[in-house]
């Protein structure tokens, strides 16, 4: 668990002594992710990277997702399309890539390793994400590039049945007054999460009637 490998701490669900709860988050498998952000100077009026505001990437090693960030509502980078302007872009990595990349898993935010480690990885990325686009870092204006670990991205679906069972898309302990939630309880999606935060908002009034409040 990460908790005790890279900070030295007991997990807290650990010590909350709930089995439901805590064997339930434990039987989520992980899969890693890398996300980039990069911004480039135009050169021409209009100009863009990729036609398209957001894109599934398929059959790269590297990159599994590319959105124009400047593209959102609001966004003051998005309307000004006139050459010097600044245009913002996100990239996800695919698993595979994430995986090969096994210390990830073990640097400590914070740490020199762990820079280094988002240093190379934003370098590659970048690479790669470019290569799509038909140029090299060398032919355009980078102005700012960082990569963020998502070290637990994706869940898997071996706490779904659980959740249904326990909770209706949580992780219940009714007894101890514990509720786990997340994407890991119903689907690896932000619907996954919304979904399990309402079915544990639901657990929770219910157990707010069953006992006075200060007694919880």
């Amino acid at each position: 668990d990460r908790s005790t490998s890279a900070y030295q701490e007991q997990p807290p669900m650990q010590s909350a002594a709930s089995p439901v709860v805590w064997h339930g988050m434990r039987a989520a498998s992980q899969t890693p992710s890398f996300a980039l952000m990069f911004a480039v100077r135009r050169k021409f009026g209009g100009d863009t990277l990729f036609p398209f505001h957001g894109a599934t990437v398929v059959g790269d090693d590297v990159v599994s997702w590319i959105a124009d960030d400047s593209s959102k509502p609001g966004r003051p980078t998005g309307s000004d399309t006139s050459p010097g302007a600044v245009q913002c872009f996100v990239a996800t990595s695919t698993s595979a890539y994430a995986k090969s990349r096994a210390k990830a898993l073990v640097t400590v935010p914070g740490t020199a390793p762990h820079q280094s480690l988002l240093d190379e990885v934003a370098k590659e990325m970048l690479e790669a994400t470019l290569r799509l686009a038909g140029v090299t870092p060398k032919d355009v204006d980078v102005v700012h590039v960082a990569a963020h670990r998502w070290g637990a991205a994706f869940p898997g679906s071996e706490t779904f049945a659980a959740a249904a069972e326990s909770g209706g898309g949580c992780l219940s302990d009714f007894p101890r007054r514990i509720v786990g939630c997340g994407d890991f309880c119903v689907s690896p999606k932000i619907e996954g999460a919304v979904l399990s935060g309402a079915a544990a908002a639901a657990r929770v009034t219910e157990m707010l009637a069953d006992a006075p409040f200060a007694s919880l």
